[in-house]
């Protein structure tokens, strides 16, 4: 992998996902894991929560609870992926923006409620992958081969052996048939094979808080994280579309399309649906369905 000086590689963020996840599973389910004395060694604190999710029936066994934190930490990674623009760079060091699509997941997480929210982890979106998972069909590898056209191990672009069935199911209007995948893969995907995925740092949150804060996660206590007082700007950003939203559409989405919504309310499908999901207002605004993509 490619990565410029400044700049995470899709290794690095996928180490910080992990860890990520972590701090927001345990502040959701074993708060006191963070202030206890002495702390527990990184082992002991991830079979806690395995012990944790199972005893509170979030999961239904130990090798379920296990699969539910590799869930997690991908809807994490899936969701930071979605969130912020990403660079590629290649071989010989150039760079360029990295266009949505190559980097978007077949599932699009950000359409998911956060699963640990659920009654059960593995209800909601995430039932299938636990039903094929229970049915040994299924595993967390098989999840990240799902990036539409990201190698999971390498970080690099590739085109894999599902990249058109996968693009054929994406909202980005690509075309109808696998003909039109085809040529949209020579004319956009096929030159870049080989650049590397990246991000630059300079454009991340400056706290740990504040990166989580822009995940959705504005309740929970980060006060060990850092001494900076919460910077209110994901929350603001956040309360502002919905504001909007609710001055565009105030009884809810109905069947209005897509492509209208967005247009009207001035922010994107994916801005839209995670800032309501981020105030609990989602599944009430859209209930009625929608007819268009």
């Amino acid at each position: 992998m490619f990565t410029p000086e400044g700049y995470w590689s899709r290794h690095e963020l996928r180490e910080a996902a992990t860890d990520w996840t972590q701090q927001i599973v345990v502040r959701s389910i074993l708060p006191k894991a963070y202030h206890g004395s002495p702390p527990q060694r990184p082992h002991e604190l991830r079979q806690a929560l395995y012990s944790e999710l199972v005893s509170s029936n979030k999961s239904a066994n130990p090798r379920e609870a296990r699969f539910a934190m590799e869930l997690l930490e991908l809807w994490i990674l899936g969701t930071f992926m979605d969130l912020y623009e990403a660079v590629l760079c290649s071989p010989d060091g150039r760079t360029l923006r990295c266009p949505p699509i190559l980097k978007s997941h077949a599932d699009a997480f950000e359409y998911w409620t956060w699963p640990l929210a659920n009654e059960h982890i593995s209800d909601g979106e995430a039932r299938g992958y636990f039903e094929n998972f229970r049915s040994g069909n299924f595993g967390i590898a098989d999840a990240y081969e799902r990036f539409v056209a990201i190698d999971p191990r390498t970080g690099d672009v590739r085109l894999k052996a599902n990249t058109v069935r996968l693009l054929l199911s994406t909202s980005y209007n690509l075309g109808e048939t696998e003909h039109d995948i085809h040529r949209f893969i020579d004319e956009q995907i096929r030159p870049l094979i080989g650049w590397s995925i990246c991000w630059n740092t300079d454009a991340l949150p400056e706290t740990e808080r504040d990166l989580f804060i822009s995940l959705g996660f504005l309740d929970l206590d980060w006060g060990d994280i850092d001494n900076v007082a919460p910077q209110n700007s994901g929350a603001s950003s956040t309360k502002n579309i919905v504001k909007c939203v609710l001055e565009a559409y105030p009884d809810g989405k109905g069947t209005t399309i897509w492509p209208e919504v967005a247009t009207k309310v001035g922010y994107s499908r994916r801005s839209i649906v995670r800032s309501l999901k981020a105030e609990g207002g989602y599944a009430a605004w859209a209930k009625g369905g929608q007819t268009g993509k």
